[in-house]
């Protein structure tokens, strides 16, 4: 059985810290303080995904890289990349489509 990793592109998180500064809604920020724990806590691979939007960079990341899986819940990123991607169903169960 082949495992799999998990990689972060660098613009990621700091569109989360940049985000940190400006949520107003202490919903959002515990969501966003939450993910920052999640990704520093664990030993992901961080990459480079450049361009002048973080969403943009991922897209040309995975159309040189089709063998790597987009996990998010972003719907227009999403449809903007022909990669498989996972997603969570029923709250339960993840699930590569």
């Amino acid at each position: 059985m082949m495992g799999h990793r998990v990689v972060i592109p660098d613009e990621v998180v700091l569109e989360i810290k940049r985000l940190l500064s400006d949520l107003h809604s202490r919903k959002d920020r515990d969501v966003a303080e939450f993910s920052l724990r999640v990704i520093e806590a664990n030993d992901y691979e961080k990459i480079s995904c450049p361009g002048r939007y973080v969403d943009k960079g991922i897209v040309n990341f995975l159309r040189d890289n089709p063998e790597y899986i987009l996990a998010t819940y972003d719907k227009s990123l999403k449809k903007k990349v022909s990669n498989r991607i996972l997603v969570l169903r029923g709250k339960k169960k993840l699930e590569i489509v």
